[in-house]
């Protein structure tokens, strides 16, 4: 909010009694504003304005009365009175800040925030180098307006005249991450924080800048410390910490922090989704499949379906229930024809248990949709591997290898090739790689278990 109107706003210069007393009655409206009576000073206001004996020619007596009975308005919620004040002040004054500001605080208010800048623009040209509030507050309206390019340079031009301006630097970090410049967001958060080592919101702003320089580890601790300092609005800053400990198997926190969520939101389809695969991956499978049951219950689409089918037959592809996972993922695949993850767990599936020829169509369908996955084009090595087409197989391995060469799949099915082709040497240190990498047969497999030597 504005700060409301001074007495320093009028010098009055008494022509009369009568003229005097109407500056000291005016004087003691903003007197009365100043001390939170907003009604005695509208209702003084009322009269002076409506008075018929006093003289209008004195415009700057007017303006003050406007300007005190609008504020007034205001700040008792009344926006479209106080609108209609400022707006005399305007036409009077065209250039009186106060009215202007008091105008772009309501137009911000209410949503209209082409008028709020309209405001903000005005001021800023009236008085550009005092005006480095008015800076951070046109950046942050741009902000709103999803405009981060143009409120970067708002909010770099208020932190140039107040460098250490809170709000300034705040809304400078969200900017910077919506335009994914993650080392000046973190640049911002860190000033923040040693401003206010306590700062939540700052620790959850630094923990994004810090994931998007794919410093995940320290994120995790920015958002523990997010939480541990109460920041965590509509539970966005454990959700985030939820997604990452997903992502690095900190299954254990990602159920807790789940619950947690689930306790405001009990139909969080994506969290139930997330904790249920955490879950499933802490072999709590009972607690898993039902929770994947709620998730399925929340779900409004096929891809949303096919994501849970998908995931139900991993947590039997590892138990062994060979006939349960596939009984999911025809069931994901029947909701999601386009589904790679699905056709290549089935590909996957039939591969080992001897039908690599009914695999073949699934995994050629898969590489099709996502020509770039090394997994995928491992699978379908792995395929053409049992189906004795061994230099496409070797083919597939070499370029899944060259994207991610840590899959032991393919390092230990293209050793089996090389050592067939007689090149014991590259075979032997593929398979020692496959060997440190722990690549393992699934435990349904009836192709045998990996030699390595």
């Amino acid at each position: 909010m504005s700060s409301s109107p001074s007495k320093q706003t009028l010098t009055p210069r008494a022509t009369s009694g009568k003229s005097l007393n109407i500056v000291l009655q005016a004087l003691r409206a903003n007197d009365l504003l100043q001390n939170r009576k907003y009604n005695e000073a509208k209702e003084l206001c009322d009269h002076l304005i409506n008075a018929k004996t006093w003289p209008l020619e004195k415009m700057s007596v007017r303006v003050l009365l406007l300007n005190v009975r609008g504020h007034a308005l205001q700040m008792q919620g009344l926006l479209d009175p106080a609108i209609a004040d400022y707006q005399q002040v305007r036409q009077i004054d065209p250039n009186n800040l106060l009215a202007i500001e008091c105008l772009a605080d309501i137009y911000k208010t209410v949503n209209k925030l082409d008028l709020a800048k309209e405001c903000y623009d005005q001021i800023i040209a009236i008085d550009p180098e005092k005006s480095f509030l008015n800076y951070g507050k046109r950046g942050e309206l741009l902000l709103r307006q999803n405009d981060s390019k143009e409120s970067i340079a708002d909010l770099e031009m208020a932190l140039s005249l107040q460098p250490e301006n809170a709000s300034t630097l705040h809304n400078a970090a969200i900017a910077y991450l919506a335009q994914k410049n993650y080392e000046q967001a973190l640049i911002c958060c860190e000033k923040l924080l040693h401003l206010n080592p306590k700062s939540g919101v700052a620790f959850s702003q630094q923990a994004k800048a810090k994931i998007g320089l794919g410093k995940r580890v320290e994120a995790m601790d920015d958002l523990t410390r997010a939480l541990e300092y109460n920041h965590d609005p509509d539970n966005a800053t454990r959700r985030l910490r939820m997604l990452l400990c997903i992502e690095n198997k900190e299954d254990e926190t990602a159920v807790a922090d789940c619950d947690m969520i689930l306790k405001s939101k009990p139909n969080d389809r994506q969290v139930l989704f997330f904790k249920a695969i955490a879950l499933g991956r802490l072999e709590k499978y009972s607690d898993a499949e039902e929770t994947f049951e709620l998730a399925l219950k929340h779900s409004t689409t096929g891809a949303q379906k096919a994501e849970i089918y998908y995931n139900m037959s991993l947590r039997y592809t590892k138990s062994g229930d060979t006939a349960a996972a596939l009984r999911y993922v025809d069931l994901a695949i029947q909701e999601d024809k386009n589904t790679v993850l699905a056709r290549n767990n089935r590909a996957f599936i039939l591969t080992h248990i001897g039908r690599a020829a009914e695999g073949l169509a699934d995994i050629e369908k898969a590489v099709k949709s996502d020509q770039k996955s090394a997994n995928t084009l491992s699978t379908r090595g792995c395929v053409y591997y049992h189906l004795n087409r061994l230099e496409e197989a070797k083919k597939d391995f070499d370029q899944a290898l060259a994207w991610d060469p840590e899959i032991g799949e393919a390092h230990y099915f293209r050793g089996c090739i090389l050592r067939k082709m007689g090149l014991t040497a590259e075979a032997a240190a593929d398979l020692k790689r496959a060997e440190e990498l722990n690549f393992k047969f699934p435990i349904y497999s009836t192709l045998g278990r990996p030699s390595f030597e």
